[in-house]
């Protein structure tokens, strides 16, 4: 399904100019025939989503993309609807690209983004991410300093029920490296027990995040030759659908298993099969 451009007459006509991007987002889906529950699917709640398009609850750079990307609307044409001089727009407008260029590993973008990042009145969540994303690519994360993790710990848990908030827990995916294998057991334990007997009830989106979480810790502990969590980073994926938007996190779980287990012939086999299945970026950051 094609996305619905506006002409000029049309914008003037529904208040499309300098209009927010939950109403944006409100005229695409009408335009488009789909309900809020068929445009949101497997992104976010159709009940969070309602209070996107009336302005009640901000959408997340990363929801936005994924929204935008699953309904096929152009990125371009989207942002072509809204005034870039929006503060609001132009925010999650570079959270969006440098989220591109962080995973096409484009050193230079990133750079220039997160300079304009950490000038701009994003919050402290998000400067940090951008930070973060500039120091593993220029391979510096180890080397960041004691009062940049402060920064990143302090900003995270100050909150009693962080692991509840996606900008949190995507700075912890972002930043697990610079904790140690005792406090990553301990933070990962309180992502254990909320979302252990919950999975199926949680959107996507979210998911998504908290796999991307599961993933890094079994790395991390692997190279750090220590198995402290891999049981329950393992008991926790097991329970997530079984569908194909989480086929890559089960297949990366199974080889960090293999590798635990001693089993590198078998590790082997998985890294091969994610290669001649177009897998390579992720190939490059395994074990």
């Amino acid at each position: 399904m094609k996305n619905y451009v506006f002409n000029n007459f049309e914008k003037e006509k529904l208040g499309i100019w300098n209009m927010t991007i939950g109403s944006l987002l409100k005229h695409q889906r009408i335009a488009m025939g789909l309900t809020q529950k068929e445009f949101s699917n497997g992104i976010i709640s159709a009940a969070h989503y309602s209070k996107i398009e009336n302005n009640k609850h901000e959408i997340s750079a990363t929801d936005l993309f994924l929204l935008l990307k699953q309904n096929q609307i152009d990125l371009i044409d989207f942002y072509n609807d809204l005034y870039f001089s929006n503060d609001k727009v132009d925010i999650i407008n570079k959270s969006i690209l440098i989220s591109q260029a962080f995973y096409k590993k484009d050193k230079e973008k990133v750079r220039l983004l997160n300079n304009l990042i950490q000038n701009s009145s994003v919050s402290e969540e998000e400067k940090l991410r951008a930070s973060l994303m500039q120091a593993i690519l220029d391979g510096t994360l180890a080397d960041m300093s004691n009062k940049m993790k402060k920064r990143i710990k302090k900003s995270l848990f100050e909150h009693d029920y962080w692991f509840q908030n996606e900008r949190y827990l995507k700075l912890l995916s972002n930043s697990l490296i610079v904790f140690d294998n005792i406090e990553i057991q301990y933070y990962f334990n309180q992502i254990y027990e909320a979302y252990y007997n919950e999975i199926d009830i949680q959107p996507y989106g979210l998911l998504k995040i908290i796999a991307a979480i599961s993933i890094n810790c079994l790395h991390i502990t692997y190279v750090r030759h220590d198995n402290i969590i891999e049981k329950k980073v393992v008991e926790l994926l097991d329970k997530f659908p079984q569908v194909p938007d989480f086929f890559v996190y089960q297949t990366i779980k199974n080889y960090y298993v293999k590798l635990f287990d001693g089993k590198k012939e078998d590790a082997e086999t998985i890294k091969q099969f994610m290669k001649q299945n177009g897998l390579n970026g992720y190939v490059e950051n395994l074990a």
